[in-house]
């Protein structure tokens, strides 16, 4: 209970620190100026080589703060990479409505052409020249903005990548146009829509036609869900799917779950090229450069140390010590590689030879003393 207020207390006041900042952009495409809002993700501050994907959401007055928390909390856990939110505001003078229209054959209006254009080619580069971005951009709206929101995948090359469509009203006969796009997609697309039962009738209904037809949809660049949130309503959706949403469109960026550590039970080599092609994976697809996780590599330690080779077990010490150099972590994989070949002395000199080295992680002195008892106690037992 203790640790749990504790990560509570941090969240809240990460959520503090991170202020809005607000921009005001003159528009030609508009021919009036707006606001945007921007919260900088914690590290901004600090790492200044580090780039960051976006999150561009309409309804900006409403969505930031709910989006902010969920993120904050993903970040502490390191289960959603930390991005750029950019909130653009539309509650004045009925823009939202204004922005979002569809006409008669379901296509942008002339004023919400132009506000597709502001999105595309004012706010993105706006946000793009003046913050240190990489090119995955996620968009997300609700209701009307969020119908609106994929009139960006009508384009043959679509701005973003990854689309949160919170309860949305969409446009005439955009269910069978977003399916017709998605058959043809030729870029990964991560698309999250949202509703249930109890949502509007209207919305409702066509939210699951459309679930239909993406659900029958056969390409390997889109990765789809729908989320049903049965029991809420149109407004109380919202915070609940928010962290769900978040992460559909970020699922790559995880440590090794427990999905994927149960399918890797079922092989017997090739664990090292997984680990290491998950991490080549999130930097392709998020533009984000991580170092591999210390709990990846002690799943992958785990999996090779029960299902593997010795020779990976090498590798994975050849790994450990170019990511982690100097740490315990790689005298710890060592250890281990000596361990699986039943060289229980040659397991033990190398813990005591690396004792010396930096704590990392699990993978402190102290623990490295309580392996050292174990290796002692099964060599004595052989």
């Amino acid at each position: 209970m203790k640790n749990t207020l504790t990560v509570l207390a941090l969240l809240f006041s990460f959520i503090s620190i991170a202020q809005k900042t607000a921009e005001t952009i003159h528009s030609s495409k508009l021919e009036t100026s707006r606001q945007i809002s921007v919260i900088l993700p914690p590290s901004y501050e600090f790492e200044k080589n580090k780039k960051y994907p976006v999150l561009y959401l309409l309804d900006g007055e409403y969505l930031m703060d709910p989006f902010n928390g969920s993120l904050q909390y993903g970040y502490y856990f390191d289960d959603l990479p930390e991005v750029i939110i950019v909130g653009i505001h539309q509650a004045k003078n009925n823009d939202r409505i204004i922005d979002s229209q569809g006409d008669e054959e379901g296509l942008p209006t002339a004023k919400s052409a132009n506000f597709y254009e502001f999105i595309a080619a004012e706010v993105i580069p706006f946000i793009d020249d003046k913050y240190r971005t990489v090119s995955y951009k996620v968009i997300a709206g609700h209701d009307v903005t969020a119908g609106f929101l994929n009139f960006f995948l009508y384009k043959d090359k679509p701005v973003f990548d990854g689309y949160i469509s919170l309860c949305p009203e969409l446009a005439y006969d955009m269910e069978s146009r977003i399916e017709d796009r998605m058959n043809q997609m030729a870029k990964p697309i991560s698309y999250v829509q949202v509703s249930a039962p109890s949502d509007e009738k209207s919305i409702y209904e066509r939210v699951k036609l459309l679930d239909e037809k993406l659900t029958a949809v056969v390409n390997k660049n889109i990765s789809y869900k729908y989320l049903q949130l049965d029991g809420y309503s149109h407004y109380s959706m919202v915070p609940v799917a928010i962290p769900q949403t978040l992460y559909h469109v970020f699922k790559g960026y995880q440590p090794i779950n427990k999905e994927e550590y149960k399918e890797l039970q079922k092989q017997t080599v090739g664990f090292v090229d997984y680990l290491t092609q998950k991490y080549k994976n999130i930097s392709a697809l998020y533009g984000v450069e991580n170092k591999i996780r210390i709990t990846d590599f002690v799943a992958i330690q785990n999996l090779i140390a029960r299902y593997g080779s010795s020779e990976e077990l090498k590798n994975l010490v050849k790994l450990a010590n170019k990511e982690y150099p100097k740490t315990m972590l790689p005298i710890f994989m060592e250890a281990s590689y000596y361990e699986k070949e039943k060289n229980f002395d040659k397991a033990i000199k190398a813990v005591e030879n690396g004792y010396s080295s930096k704590d990392i992680g699990m993978f402190t002195k102290s623990f490295m003393l309580e392996k050292l008892v174990d290796l002692k106690q099964k060599r004595a037992g052989e």
